[in-house]
Parts: C-alpha cells; structure tokens; sequence
C-alpha cells in the first residue's frame, strides 16, 4: 500500500481515485513534499500535551498521544516495543485431568484450585509506549509527520466543532471526516485540558470559536459570551 500525505488536511492515505480518500483534495505522487520550513510553520509549536488517545482508525495506529501547537493538534502514536513479563502458567495435560474428575466428582473442583501446580514463565510480550514532547522538539514536528504515517495533523482553523458524548469528544473538520478521540488514560484529566484548550484564548487567536453543544458532559464557553 503507497501512502502518501496529503499537503490539505495533512493525512497519511492511499490515493483514491486521485485523491485524499481523508478530504478528497487531489493528491498525486508527482507533487513535491512542502518544504520542511513551510510544514513546520503550518504545525506551529508546542503547547502542551492533552494526553494518550484512541482514534477511529483503521489501516494506520489508532492509538497515540495528542499534543496541542500553536495552530492545531498533532496526533503521535506510541511507539511499538517488547518487553519480558512473568507469566503464570500450568501443565495443560494436568489441567485437562483435574478437570475430568471434577465432573464426576464435584467436590473436585474447588480441591482443584488448592492442589493445582502452577508454574512462572518468562514471555515477551508486545507493548505500545507513549513518546513525550518537550518544547524543544517543536522543530522537529515537520519531520515526525512525513517520516511517520501514523502522525496526523489538525489545523485548528479547520475544526468546526468539538461536542463531548460521554467519554468521547466529537470532532467536526472541514476537511476530512469526523474524528473521535477517546481518553486511554487520565481520562478525567485529559477531558478537563481538552476543554481548557478549547476555550484559550491563545489558542483560538483570530479564529472563529469552536461550536460546542451545551448538552455535551463538559460546557465549553465560547468566547466573548457571559461568563
């Protein structure tokens, strides 16, 4: 599959016909990449960290941290490792004995879970880490998206909405389909920061205010409203 980004909404995707299959802008192979100084100050810098997500996704990560900039919000999946952890494991032949007396004699069962012999072994398992930001790294923010198909970019002047629905924020762009992040972890603290970040001033600058629903679990005020 030939991934290619999309210079509009700054999405990884398989051309479809010509075009984004995220927004459907043109998109061909034979267009030269933004230069990196041009991408970098499309994706500003470094605000903060909103905190870990999962996003409807298919083919590319669905989970990953998202960080807020000075025009948008950058999407960083975890990186992919593995690590030794110690498992508890039993003898399968035992087990299936135990298990075949238990139904002819009840009482069994529960003597089963005392006198089971148990055994600990290593194994490696596959685990995802969260890659945190620093200020620093906001020049290098051009280059994590076009190494990396599974960064994505949201402009902040293409967000028309953002409605929280229980533990999901509704995200409604201009360009592209609609996003749904969910909190993986902090989920109390990463609504509240996601809300606060709706709501800057710094944030919006000169931007018409994102339109929330006053139904939505967290009210975002929008700005010049009565407090």
């Amino acid at each position: 599959m030939a991934l290619l980004l999309c210079h509009e909404c700054y999405w990884w995707g398989e051309p479809n016909q010509g075009r984004c299959p995220e927004c459907w802008h043109a998109l061909d192979a034979s267009v030269p990449d933004p230069a990196p100084e041009a991408l970098g100050q499309a994706l500003g810098r470094l605000l903060s960290r909103v905190g870990e997500i999962r996003v409807n996704r298919n083919a590319l990560p669905d989970r990953g941290t998202l960080y807020a900039t000075t025009t948008g919000l950058l999407f960083l999946p975890h990186e992919p490792d593995r690590e030794t952890r110690m498992v508890e494991t039993g003898s399968a032949t035992e087990s299936l004995m135990w298990l075949l007396a238990s139904l002819v004699w009840s009482p069994l069962h529960f003597l089963a879970l005392w006198t089971r012999k148990r055994s600990v072994t290593p194994m490696h398992v596959r685990v995802f880490r969260p890659r945190r930001l620093t200020a620093a790294d906001s020049s290098r923010l051009a280059e994590f998206l076009m190494q990396n198909p599974g960064v994505f970019f949201v402009p902040r002047k293409s967000i028309r909405s953002a409605v929280r629905r229980f533990n999901c924020w509704r995200i409604d762009r201009c360009l592209g389909s609609m996003l749904k992040l969910r909190p993986d972890s902090e989920k109390h603290q990463f609504h509240q920061r996601f809300a606060e970040l709706l709501a800057a001033e710094r944030w919006n600058g000169a931007e018409p205010p994102i339109r929330t629903d006053p139904r939505s679990r967290t009210d975002v005020p929008v700005r010049g409203s009565a407090q």
